[in-house]
């Protein structure tokens, strides 16, 4: 029992002497840390070193775009596509209200059709990943990855139908039609 009291009193008296030696040599104290923040804050810091000058990009420092076409992108589809070159190859006497009306109407039918399609088969693709069989067969695996490819296809078309439509409003609005034309009850 002796030899415990003097080793816990040996060991306190070691653990202190080192905190206090480890504490006198930090350099800062926390007014000096205070002082040196306050400074900082009023903008008064004396430089300490030279800041370097932010750096300024020319055209020299960008490089020039690829002009060829990314070939992993799926080949847009055509239909949207031929509505919205034809608006642009009319003369501007023969687009009257209706026409705009009609071409909108077919815009927007197909593009509810292409989000409808989506919408399916993802429904589709999240029952089949719901009722996924315990021997992981290659049926239901080659099922996955042709939904999941149809899935794909079928962003795509509504991606391209949703980029005619808005290439449609833009013609639109550069032909000076009333924004009244493009809507219909």
């Amino acid at each position: 029992m002796k030899q415990d009291f003097y080793f816990h009193w040996s060991a306190s008296i070691v653990l202190g002497l080192l905190v206090s030696l480890t504490t006198g040599t930090q350099g800062q104290s926390l007014a000096q840390i205070a002082a040196a923040i306050a400074r900082q804050r009023s903008g008064n810091e004396e430089p300490s070193a030279p800041k370097a000058a932010p750096k300024v990009y020319t055209n020299k420092d960008l490089k020039p775009a690829d002009p060829t076409p990314a070939q992993s992108r799926p080949a847009p589809e055509a239909v949207p596509l031929k509505v919205a070159a034809a608006a642009t190859q009319l003369s501007a006497s023969t687009k009257d209200e209706q026409w705009w009306k009609s071409q909108m109407r077919e815009l927007d039918a197909k593009l509810r059709d292409d989000l409808a399609a989506v919408a399916h088969t993802r429904i589709y693709l999240n029952e089949l990943r719901n009722r996924r069989p315990e021997d992981n067969s290659r049926a239901y695996s080659t099922e996955v990855l042709r939904a999941r490819g149809e899935l794909v296809r079928l962003e795509t078309n509504a991606d391209n139908t949703l980029r005619a439509v808005e290439q449609f409003r833009e013609d639109a609005r550069r032909a000076g039609v009333p924004p009244g034309w493009l809507r219909w009850p």
